[in-house]
């Protein structure tokens, strides 16, 4: 007989069967964050860039997908403070040079495309300024909006995650009476 379990819980076990099946592999974590769904939450972020195996081109790549300026405005609405506290996190660790991992290049769009864009050096000064002007409480990256060649990885052919992790969260859901479609980040 199956047992409910609480959406927190339910969070819990679902974050550490899609951990379990990246942990410590660069391209999967990339990968995972090129697929995810935010609706499934953003727990799983915290673990991938607290991963000495994080590329800089993954945390660089939640900031673009998190949209960036709207999360680091003074004023962050109560249904954001998750999503920005992780903005934060991730921009402190980029200023202390935690993810020393630069193979896989950025941006790394979908298709596969993406690295250094030599246009976009002339125009960083003048952006950066208007983020620092008021609205942004921390520094950004010169890499975020000047990228930097590498490995390209496209989604394809595993996005998101592998089928035998969807099987895992399948069972999850059935044991636990959870659609895995109705999780809302905790």
């Amino acid at each position: 007989m199956a047992t409910e379990i609480s959406q927190q819980e339910f969070q819990e076990k679902h974050d550490q069967i899609v951990w379990d099946s990246i942990k410590g592999n660069p391209e999967r974590m990339h990968r995972l964050v090129m697929g995810w769904n935010w609706d499934d939450g953003t727990s799983i972020f915290r673990k991938i860039v607290s991963d000495t195996n994080c590329e800089l081109s993954t945390a660089l790549t939640i900031l673009k997908l998190s949209e960036l300026e709207y999360h680091l405005k003074p004023s962050v609405p109560a249904h954001a403070h998750d999503v920005a506290d992780l903005v934060l996190q991730i921009l402190d660790k980029v200023a202390d040079g935690f993810f020393t991992r630069r193979v896989i290049q950025y941006p790394n769009y979908e298709d596969g495309s993406g690295g250094h864009n030599p246009d976009m050096e002339r125009f960083y000064h003048q952006r950066f300024e208007e983020f620092e002007n008021g609205e942004l409480v921390r520094k950004i990256p010169i890499e975020y909006f000047v990228g930097f060649d590498g490995k390209s990885i496209s989604a394809e052919p595993w996005i998101g995650l592998p089928d035998e992790v969807w099987d895992k969260l399948d069972q999850l859901s059935e044991d636990g009476h959870l659609d895995i479609g109705e999780l809302v980040d905790v």
